[in-house]
């Protein structure tokens, strides 16, 4: 019953959207998409409306046969956004998004969708950069995807303190939360105490789930993920791990941030880290690098 309703709710979303869901579905499959933004939370609680951009993120393979996809269904180009200008006062590698470039399209009817393309070979990268932690949901070909489960079904949610974006725009972004009924923590400090800094690493299980400094991963058992069918696989491959962005006191008082963190498994297991030192747009030499992530930097 829970998955045919997941199904119906999903296909509800694709269909106010122009698009047939069991052919969406198909081609996300295929090019390994994934959905995300305020529509996937109101798959998994109907009664919150924070939103009705409805993104779908895809690696840099298959964005452009996905795009002519939205194209053949009704959609036309509205807008291109590329992501790797750099900004005077930003520089490469001071901070991404997780994407390198979004298109927004638009139909005849007047509904509109974005296809981020992903700075990794992952497609889930930019959903980690979401301003709270209600955001950081997903629809795959397979099933639905409440990363954050503990706090999002019960209408809480953590800031996520992703340094490409300002403290202004995060806060402006979670009213529409508060008003249908979030609790939103500015930091978990006010929920439970912390190691110090540089002991975090090895206290790193210690750490509650509702803490935005613990590091999480894709199929670790703090993720709900729910089938459309019995046996279906949510966690979309290559594995991704990830650690909110957050802010952490000083000993004078001073707050300093720290930004997200991702690491994405590449070929012989090891991991690829997208972080705000990682060149956002040179990172083709690094795929089959075989890089270990370095969680004393985390």
């Amino acid at each position: 019953m829970v998955r045919r309703e997941l199904k119906e709710r999903v296909t509800a979303v694709l269909r106010d959207k122009g698009l047939d869901a069991d052919e969406t579905l198909r081609r996300m499959r295929e090019m390994n998409v994934v959905m995300e933004g305020p529509p996937i939370l109101q798959v998994l609680l109907p009664d919150c409306n924070v939103g009705h951009v409805l993104s779908f993120c895809c690696p840099g393979w298959g964005k452009g046969a996905f795009s002519q996809f939205l194209l053949s269904a009704g959609y036309s180009v509205e807008e291109e956004d590329d992501q790797t200008v750099e900004l005077p006062d930003d520089g490469s590698q001071d901070c991404h998004t997780g994407c390198q470039h979004v298109t927004t399209l638009r139909n005849g009817d007047g509904c509109t969708v974005t296809v981020n393309e992903s700075v990794s070979m992952s497609p889930l990268v930019p959903i980690f950069f979401a301003e709270t932690t209600a955001s950081i949901n997903y629809v795959s070909a397979d099933g639905v995807a409440c990363l954050y489960p503990e706090m999002t079904l019960y209408k809480m949610a953590l800031t996520n303190y992703a340094r490409a974006f300002l403290d202004e725009d995060r806060q402006a972004g979670m009213t529409t939360y508060i008003a249908n009924g979030f609790r939103i923590v500015d930091t978990c400090e006010n929920t439970h105490n912390h190691p110090p800094i540089h002991h975090l690493d090895s206290l790193e299980e210690e750490l509650p789930v509702n803490c935005q400094q613990k590091p999480r991963r894709i199929n670790g058992p703090d993720a709900l993920m729910v089938p459309f069918t019995k046996g279906g696989f949510v966690p979309v491959r290559p594995f991704v791990r990830w650690r909110l962005g957050y802010n952490w006191r000083l000993e004078n008082g001073a707050l300093r941030n720290r930004d997200v963190i991702i690491s994405v498994e590449s070929e012989g297991g090891s991991f690829i880290e997208y972080n705000h030192v990682q060149p956002r747009f040179n990172l083709e030499d690094a795929l089959y690098g075989h890089l270990d992530v370095h969680f004393d930097e985390w």
